[in-house]
């Protein structure tokens, strides 16, 4: 029985690693895109914790394929239209839709 639990413990202490290694893992993939968005887009530091929220929202409302998709996405829609972080979240999620849905690339719904 000492052997069982021994097993579960150590089993239990992996899964805790393996969690906490996806945590630091999206914490990057989170800070990269952010990066990338901000030197893209040429948003200043100050407005980027909006931007960081943004993001996380339409990365909550499953939308994207990753926090580099969602980046790249929010940075094509700045740099065209110069919109506010809420009008670039609402305009991100729809532009994804309408990729995922029709297969209209970002930049040309956008545009259209």
């Amino acid at each position: 029985m000492v052997t069982s639990f021994a097993t579960i413990g150590a089993a239990a202490g992996s899964a805790a690693i393996a969690v906490g290694g996806m945590a630091i893992s999206v914490t990057e993939d989170l800070q990269r895109s952010l990066n990338g968005l901000q030197a893209s887009a040429g948003i200043a530091t100050e407005d980027m914790s909006d931007m960081k929220d943004a993001m996380l929202e339409v990365y909550n409302n499953n939308f994207g394929e990753s926090f580099e998709d969602i980046g790249k996405s929010m940075a094509i829609i700045t740099q065209q239209t110069g919109a506010s972080t809420d009008e670039v979240k609402s305009l991100t999620q729809n532009a994804l839709m309408m990729r995922d849905t029709f297969e209209i690339e970002v930049n040309e719904s956008i545009r259209g």
